[in-house]
């Protein structure tokens, strides 16, 4: 087992049987990626033997996004305050930034887990790069009352192209909010409507 797991797997005995628990985005060292942890506990007979940990790579669950096709001018990702942890970028800037040598280091709040991955602005992605000149978009009264309240839609001009991105923010009450999102440019709609009027 990697050092991290046999750690994380002594504390987990500490608290004793539990309830499965989410592990912070951390290094797995013998995958050499970074991973989102899953602890079930187990048990046999009504004893509690140990904590089996599940893992999705985070590269892995960025290739996971929901897109329809490579290319198509849509780009989805996920956000925990502003670090990235999930993005068709993060597979490239994993190999480039993350360290491969076996750490002991265990986060012990989201804020240090998320330390380690890349902000909005270091992943390579110009319309992310560029949050703090996002604009809101007005839906109108029809289309906002229909969308989730949860929902922003916003804009941005890069390099002369007007790009639009939505967000859903699910903060659950936590300090450190997840935000899934998407940014396309308006050809999308285009292509799309393209597409169905064939």
């Amino acid at each position: 087992a990697d050092l991290d797991d046999m750690m994380i797997t002594s504390q987990l005995l500490k608290m004793g049987p539990a309830q499965s628990q989410t592990l912070f985005p951390y290094w797995q060292s013998l995958i050499g990626e970074a991973v989102l942890g899953e602890a079930i506990p187990l048990f046999q007979d009504g004893q509690y033997l140990g904590a089996l940990i599940q893992y999705l790579t985070l590269p892995g669950l960025s290739r996971d996004l929901p897109m329809q096709q490579k290319d198509d001018g849509r780009t989805a990702f996920i956000t925990v305050a502003d670090h990235i942890i999930a993005h068709p970028g993060l597979s490239n800037w994993q190999k480039v930034n993350m360290r491969t040598e076996k750490s002991g280091f265990i986060p012990k709040s989201i804020e240090e887990a998320t330390s380690v991955l890349p902000r909005m602005d270091q992943i390579g992605d110009p319309i992310l790069s560029q949050r703090a000149r996002w604009e809101p978009v007005e839906l109108g009264d029809s289309l906002s009352y229909a969308l989730d309240q949860r929902i922003d839609a916003s804009q941005v001009v890069i390099n002369g192209e007007y790009q639009i991105i939505v967000t859903r923010n699910d903060s659950d009450g936590s300090t450190n909010p997840i935000t899934f999102g998407i940014h396309f440019a308006p050809s999308v709609f285009e292509a799309e409507g393209q597409r169905i009027n064939r």
